[in-house]
Order: C-alpha cells, then sequence, then structure tokens
C-alpha cells in the first residue's frame, strides 16, 4: 500500500484555516463505505456487522484477484467477526461531516441494529472498475444473509489466524489453504527441502 495521502482543508475555532493529510486508505474506506451503504439502501438486512464484513470480504477478494485490497485498512479478530481497527472513528468522522447518519433498527429476536445511511455521494474515482465488480458481487452474495449469517461466514481462516497472532488479521492469510496436501505435494514440498537446506 502506498503513502499517497490527500490534503484537506478545515477551521479552526479562531477562522483560521489549516490543513491535514488523510492517508488515501482511509479516504478509500470512506468512500466505500458511502458506496456499501448506498447499495444497500433499500435492503432489510444491513447493519453495522453486515457492512464490517462487506469491507473485510472485499478487501480480502481483492487482494487474492487484483493482487492488492481496495482500501489497504487493517482489520482487527473480533469475537463477532473482523472489522476495521479504525471503523468506530471513522464512523464517527463521518457522522461529524455529514456523510453518514445511523438509524437503530428492530431485528428479529428484540434485537436492535444500527444502519449506517449515506448522506453524501462515493467518490468512486478512486477505484477501479474490477474493484467495484468484487464489492457489487460481495454485496449481491451477503444480501439476503443475517448479520449471524454473513459473521458465521467471516470466521473462517484469515480470522482464526488473527486471533491466533496479534489480533489483526494479514491479507496473505487469505492466500492460506486449509486443505491437507495431496501425496505428489508432500513429496514435492520434501524435495525442495532437501535441494535447499529449508529447515536445516
Amino acid at each position: 500500500m502506498t503513502a499517497q495521502r490527500t490534503t484537506m482543508k478545515a477551521r479552526n475555532a479562531d477562522d483560521t484555516t489549516f490543513e491535514f493529510r488523510e492517508p488515501l486508505a482511509e479516504r478509500k474506506m470512506k468512500n466505500l463505505i458511502l458506496y456499501i451503504a448506498t447499495k444497500c439502501a433499500g435492503h432489510k438486512r444491513f447493519g453495522t456487522v453486515k457492512l464490517n464484513k462487506n469491507l473485510f470480504f472485499s478487501d480480502m477478494v481483492a487482494y487474492a484477484v487484483l493482487g492488492s485490497p481496495i482500501t489497504g485498512v487493517e482489520y482487527l479478530a473480533l469475537d463477532a467477526g473482523p472489522a476495521p481497527r479504525r471503523m468506530p472513528a471513522i464512523k464517527e468522522e463521518m457522522i461529524e461531516g455529514r456523510q453518514i447518519a445511523e438509524q437503530v433498527l428492530e431485528a428479529p429476536g428484540g434485537y436492535t441494529e444500527k444502519k449506517v445511511v449515506a448522506t453524501a455521494e462515493p467518490d468512486l474515482s478512486l477505484f477501479s472498475a474490477a474493484e467495484i465488480a468484487i464489492v457489487d458481487t460481495v454485496i449481491e452474495a451477503t444480501r439476503r444473509k443475517t448479520a449471524s449469517d454473513v459473521s458465521f461466514m467471516s470466521h473462517g481462516l484469515p480470522w482464526r489466524i488473527g486471533r491466533k497472532a496479534t489480533g489483526s488479521i494479514p491479507y496473505e492469510a487469505i492466500l492460506v489453504s486449509n486443505r491437507r496436501p495431496n501425496e505428489y505435494q508432500v513429496a514435492r514440498g520434501r524435495e525442495l527441502i532437501e535441494k535447499y537446506g529449508w529447515g536445516a
């Protein structure tokens, strides 16, 4: 992920202007939140949990298919599944900036969930057509699933790797297979170990 940033202007309490530089990863994350919230505006089953999982699945699939994630933000392996580390702060910034609002909805079983509503247009110039196609596929795949469903789906190998390590989920984990190697793969692995002296 490059260290590219965007410069934004704001005002102090004394009405003087100042500039701060926002990381590109977070700028893309905010606009991806706006895009997903806009696409899911009419969905009955769309709350914060599903938003977090759509972001995670989109980034991970992009890493596996395109070679790099869409945003590059850090994801934590939480009990309820992966979520961006800075999601609470990012949502607060977006609410204060009037980019999003939150609705509290009644969910089946007596639960409540918070639905993110986009109140600004996403900047799609930040994304490639291939990235948007991946996000659309993820949205459609989770559209009819509940928060519990997508939370369960997200407890895969990358999440388990994150839980056992530092709590952060490495993007490379999406490339790791939990299938047992076949006889050829075991034999080939032994050949390479012997040839290059690995593990010596």
